[in-house]
């Protein structure tokens, strides 16, 4: 019992060490200070210092309290605001009564949603391909109703159909839907209702056929997301060459969040292909990323896949055409920040600690609920300049400590080999005459 008790304590143990900030494996360091008035948001802006020594996605960065904890954070836009999206969402439901009135040929379907806690503003009925031409008005549980909407589906040359109805929003838990002008001259007098919700067929109503798919009520939804920034950057140049008939361009990326690359030139009417390497350099490894596309006066931007390189290799294919005059290259940036939730941001200056390059990605529960802070108050805090950690110890190259260790291994042979050969001489002696 005792040695499961020390395993369960030396493996707790374990995990709360690995769950701590290590200053000294960061090499750069950057303050900023929190009020004690806090937003419910701060957004402490990505700037060129922290993506130029960070990994994509800022995953060896911490953020320090003064007391020495870490404070969560999530990588996130930088926004100017917020907006939302409204989009119609289905409401589930079911039918729970029918009924036919033969004299005034029509028809109710009683439909009961599941929940009622939003207004519903939108009807579908999905029909089969049948021809028909009928209207429906629908009847809510506090007795108030809608006007008639037609519906129809024709086929006969063009296929034109009408089957959505949009009213006022009107919150209802029970919704009767009249189908007017039912019954019309045709044989097999059914209707079916058959879908995921349930199934419901009254056959032999009268002389005509209607087929339901499926019932759905909608209500519109919006959705709160962030207004983002966009910048149009110039990318430095660290050089540009002519090869035959290609120019090479090399671009100072920084590792940045860029979307599209942007070709702007003064030659009037071209037609150039262009190919792309992206590069990415830690240490002595380099990943490459390879996309190519067409740019021209109308289309002049070059879409990026989300790399984060260091530095791009434009190669621009001009055949027996000139260069391209007056030719520059930007990039359109979405602009980023390290987003903290204000309650849980202790008050005091902070450390950003970054550019350890392997101390994995930070796991953080921010990041499942973050969209639900949005909407709320938000301030922007800028961090200071980049300064070294003095905190920070470089750890022994293992290479170098490998070729010391064979130096000394060589060293200690060498020894050895003269021990031996001073040994050997020694117990030489001299033949008597």
């Amino acid at each position: 019992m005792k040695k499961y008790l020390l395993l369960l304590t030396s493996f707790f143990t374990a995990a709360a060490f690995a769950s701590e900030v290590q200053p000294e494996k960061f090499p750069f360091c950057k303050t900023v200070g929190i009020p004690a008035e806090r937003s419910d948001i701060l957004l402490i802006p990505i700037d060129e210092e922290i993506y130029r020594h960070t990994e994509p996605g800022q995953e060896d960065l911490r953020i320090v309290s003064p007391s020495g904890e870490q404070v969560p954070y999530v990588v996130s836009p930088l926004f100017s605001g917020w907006e939302t999206r409204y989009a119609d969402t289905i409401v589930k439901g079911k039918i729970v009564g029918f009924e036919l009135d033969k004299q005034a040929n029509t028809a109710t379907i009683e439909y009961e949603l599941n929940e009622a806690e939003h207004p519903v503003e939108m009807l579908r009925l999905v029909t089969s391909d049948r021809d028909f031409d009928k209207s429906v008005s629908l009847e809510f549980d506090d007795g108030t109703a809608t006007e008639k909407f037609p519906f129809f589906n024709r086929s006969k040359n063009v296929k034109f159909q009408n089957d959505t109805f949009r009213f006022s929003p009107k919150k209802a838990k029970r919704i009767k839907i009249h189908v007017h002008n039912f019954a019309e001259k045709r044989t097999g007098a059914t209707l079916e209702h058959i879908g995921k919700q349930d199934t419901f067929t009254e056959s032999k109503l009268f002389t005509g056929e209607l087929r339901l798919d499926e019932i759905r009520f909608f209500v519109k939804t919006g959705t709160v997301s962030p207004k983002k920034i966009w910048q149009d950057l110039p990318l430095p140049e660290l050089s540009r060459e002519k090869k035959g008939k290609t120019t090479e361009i090399r671009l100072d990326a920084g590792r940045r969040n860029i979307k599209t690359l942007l070709f702007r030139t003064s030659t009037p009417e071209y037609t150039r292909e262009v190919g792309v390497r992206a590069v990415r350099r830690r240490g002595d490894t380099v990943s490459e990323h390879r996309f190519a596309g067409k740019i021209e006066p109308q289309r002049h931007e070059l879409p990026v896949p989300d790399f984060r390189a260091d530095e791009y290799i434009v190669t621009i294919q001009n055949g027996d055409d000139p260069e391209l005059a007056d030719l520059s290259v930007s990039a359109n940036i979405e602009e980023e920040a390290l987003l903290l939730e204000g309650s849980s941001t202790p008050a005091g200056t902070l450390k950003i600690l970054y550019g350890s390059g392997d101390t994995g990605i930070p796991q953080y529960g921010l990041r499942k609920y973050v969209a639900k802070l949005y909407g709320k108050d938000w301030k922007v805090e800028t961090a200071s300049p980049e300064t070294a950690n003095p905190e920070f110890r470089k750890e022994a190259d293992p290479g170098s400590f490998f070729k010391q260790a064979i130096g000394w291994i060589l060293a200690a042979a060498v020894l050895l080999l003269a021990v031996l050969a001073w040994k050997s001489f020694s117990r030489i002696t001299p033949e008597k005459e």
